[in-house]
């Protein structure tokens, strides 16, 4: 299984298409190459590394956040009915599953005005935005700042407007969630938990970074991207669980 934690391999170390496979298969590359078995890994700026550096394990912390994302996603879609038809179902199965989708997408939400198409939709888009600008801020960390080309510099420069983003989308969710007075426990609903825990993976994952921007090897500005955006899971899983009209749990202190 190809592992999202490792840069992109040189050139030279990916293997060439065999000469022997039909045309359709020449510039098919197998997902293995085999030049990571003696447990080291190439960087963006050719440098090599071995797997259990720290480099790696913020990349693996980077990519953890995406998946748990990416399953929260799939919540999410559910709840209001996206998600489209899936490849190698037939035309019945995709009329039934349009069907239920338009059932979903006229279900009133929790959230004052919204349906839960109107109301989840836009957030599924973004968690798809934020899914990307993981792999971006991937390639940040795999370009230590004190050992790479100007050029390399310029095509992994994150831009502070990422930031911004995360900010504009945080306030407009909080706009329709009552005060938080209390700390309140993970939960509500699958959705609203499952972006909880990826909160606290991008927590994990901000943790391993920091170090890195503190010796100025990765620009801070990936360091607020990570702050921001576990705030940003933190009110989107509050969202989820309100449009839903799920209870929040307030947690209360052992007597």
């Amino acid at each position: 299984m190809a592992d999202q934690t490792q840069p992109a391999p040189a050139v030279s170390d990916v293997p060439k298409p065999n000469d022997e496979t039909s045309p359709g298969e020449k510039n098919k590359f197998k997902v293995y190459t085999r030049t990571g078995d003696g447990g080291s890994s190439c960087l963006f700026n050719m440098e090599r590394r071995e797997k259990d550096d720290v480099i790696f394990e913020a990349l693996g912390e980077v990519d953890e956040v995406g998946v748990a994302i990416g399953i929260a996603k799939v919540f999410v879609d559910a709840r209001w009915g996206g998600g489209g038809s899936r490849d190698g179902h037939d035309d019945d199965d995709d009329a039934g599953r349009k069907e239920l989708s338009e059932k979903h997408e006229n279900r009133e939400s929790k959230i004052a005005g919204l349906t839960a198409r109107a109301a989840l939709e836009p957030l599924s888009t973004r968690l798809a935005e934020i899914q990307s600008r993981l792999m971006d801020v991937g390639s940040a960390v795999a370009t230590p700042l004190d050992n790479a080309s100007d050029a390399k510099k310029r095509r992994v420069h994150f831009s502070e407007t990422h930031v911004d983003e995360l900010e504009r989308w945080i306030d407009e969710y909080d706009e329709s969630l009552p005060p938080l007075k209390n700390f309140i426990l993970p939960g509500g609903n699958e959705e609203s938990a499952f972006l909880h825990m990826a909160r606290t993976a991008a927590r994990r994952a901000e943790r391993r970074v920091v170090p890195l921007a503190r010796e100025e090897i990765v620009d801070q500005v990936v360091v607020k991207y990570l702050n921001r955006l576990s705030d940003f899971l933190y009110t989107a899983a509050r969202f989820v669980a309100a449009a839903d009209g799920a209870r929040e749990t307030i947690y209360c202190k052992a007597r």
